[in-house]
Parts: C-alpha cells; structure tokens; sequence
C-alpha cells in the first residue's frame, strides 16, 4: 500500500494538478532532492523530474546539499530524515534559519511521520511530511500543493 502522509493539515483544497494558467514564479520549478538510498533517489529523480516536469537536482549527503543549495537555488527541499552524514531536520534548519532571503520550504521523507512530527511542526520551513512509500505517480502534485500551501501561510 502506497501512503501518502501530510502532517500539517493544508486549509486549501481542490485539484493538485499543477495549473498552465499560474504564472511561473508562482509554481515550484526547481527541487533539490536529498536521500542517500541510491534506488530511492533515483525514483524520486524520476518521479520529479520525468513524471512531474520539474527541475531537481539530487544529492546523497548532507554535505552535497549544503554545497550545491546556493548553486541550484531550489524552491523546495525534499529531504531524507536519516542521511549517513547528518539528521535530515538539521540539514533543513541549517539551509533555511536566518537565511535573508528566507531558505526554500522543506518537505521530509520517512518511514515513521509520527516520531518527528513535533519537532517538524515547530520548525517554519517545514512545508510537510511524506510518508515512505510514496506514489511517484502524484508525487509532483503532492510537493506542488504543500509547497503552495506553504506559500499562501506565509503571504496571508
């Protein structure tokens, strides 16, 4: 069974489709993809890629990602909670804390939500968590919204 899991409850709803019609600085374009089981990161890569049409850029290390975010300049992290060189939320709080302008939002991956579901609700740039699995067919969609969602919080 494949689960999709958002741990903060969105107050939109409607169709996840991402919209021709938004203007492009209002649509995600470019996610850096962190998690450094290579099978999984390559499904992500094509799930966000191939299937959603977006840019990405995936790295396997907490290091690759601090060194290609200013490079890449993504509109959403998607990050692995456990990484081999550091804790994923750290990562998170590192590329996105006091950075002016404010770092993109992150969405976590894990196979337990509900252990770090507090400690991500205190965290702003936290956008979401996904369970693992995910379905990589309406994972552009999923990021889509909740990086929308998280969007609209913050300009309300």
């Amino acid at each position: 069974m494949l689960v999709c899991h958002q741990v903060f409850p969105s107050s939109r709803s409607g169709d996840l489709s991402l919209s021709q019609e938004t203007p492009p600085s209002a649509r995600l374009q470019r996610v850096l993809l962190v998690d450094d089981e290579d099978a999984l990161r390559v499904l992500l890569e094509l799930a966000v890629r191939d299937i959603g049409g977006l840019d990405t850029l995936a790295c396997a290390t907490c290091r690759e990602a601090r060194e290609q975010v200013a490079v890449f300049q993504p509109d959403l992290l998607v990050v692995d909670v456990q990484l081999p060189d550091g804790d994923g939320l750290d990562l998170v709080d590192a590329l996105t804390a006091g950075a002016t302008p404010p770092g993109p939002p992150a969405v976590l991956l894990t196979a337990r939500p509900d252990a770090i579901a507090d400690r991500a609700a205190r965290m702003g740039s936290v956008a979401g968590v996904l369970a693992k699995p995910f379905d990589p067919m309406t994972l552009s969609q999923t990021l889509d919204q909740l990086w929308r969602d998280w969007s609209a919080s913050r300009h309300a």
